[in-house]
This record gives structure tokens, C-alpha cells and sequence, in this order.
């Protein structure tokens, strides 16, 4: 028995690739035996975290898709990021016009005292009240 010979990555490559395809295209790949530049070229990789989010290219920030796939869901990312950025211009530009700190902590550390604060009017008011004003009535 001779030794197996190394499988190239792109072989390897494409085999995993092939099983994220639908079970009726990859028979018929298989049946026709293409090549596996043939099954790379089907598949784009998506970043999960996007590179404009701080996403980087590991393996495990990458989804393979098929490129029409990949095509549609990269226009909803770009209308996302872009979005983003007009958000955090608009604050960047709304701090600059109050002069509010940019210290984040102090700004949770304000909501805190403020959520932490008594209520001035209570939340069921005039619970003893109303028992009053039953007796009251039935008494006259």
C-alpha cells in the first residue's frame, strides 16, 4: 500500500464549500466533476462584524455565501454602516454645540441618581383615600 498523496487546500477548500450548496446543484457538480476553482468562484466570504464595526478577516468573522447572496445582503450592510456614521456625526455635532463631556460614565452615572431618586407622587395614590371617601358616602 503506497502512501496518500497531500490534498491541496483548494481541494479541500471546495469540498467544504460544496455542502453549504443545495443537495441537487452539488450532485449535479459532482456528476460533472468541475474543477474546484469552479466551486471557489460560486462563493463569496461575508464578515459578520463588519470591517467599518471593527471586524476583522478571522475565520471566525467570515461567512462563506453564494455571491448572489452575498451581493444582497452587502447592499443592506452599506445602507447599516452608512447610517451609523450619520448618527454618530449628529452627535459628535450635538456635544459640540451643548459642550457636554464626551465621559461616558458620567453620563451613566447622572441617570443613575436620577433613576435613583424618590418619587414625588406614588405610584397607586389615594389607595386610603378612596376608603375614606366610601364610608363617607354610605354614612350620609
Amino acid at each position: 500500500m503506497s502512501p496518500r498523496d497531500y490534498i491541496p487546500y483548494c481541494e479541500r477548500l471546495a469540498s467544504a464549500l460544496a455542502c453549504l450548496l443545495p443537495q441537487e446543484q452539488r450532485d449535479a457538480l459532482r456528476e460533472d466533476k468541475v474543477g474546484s476553482q469552479f466551486i471557489l468562484n460560486l462563493f463569496q466570504f461575508d464578515h459578520i462584524v463588519l470591517h467599518a464595526q471593527g471586524g476583522g478577516d478571522n475565520w471566525w468573522n467570515l461567512d462563506p455565501k453564494q455571491i448572489a447572496e452575498h451581493r444582497e445582503k452587502s447592499k443592506r450592510d452599506t445602507a447599516i454602516v452608512a447610517k451609523s456614521k450619520r448618527i454618530r456625526r449628529k452627535e459628535e455635532a450635538h456635544s459640540a454645540r451643548v459642550g457636554a463631556s464626551t465621559d461616558s460614565f458620567a453620563d451613566l452615572d447622572r441617570a443613575m441618581r436620577f433613576l435613583a431618586r424618590k418619587r414625588r407622587i406614588p405610584s397607586r395614590p389615594f389607595s386610603s383615600n378612596k376608603r375614606k371617601l366610601r364610608s363617607n358616602k354610605i354614612g350620609n
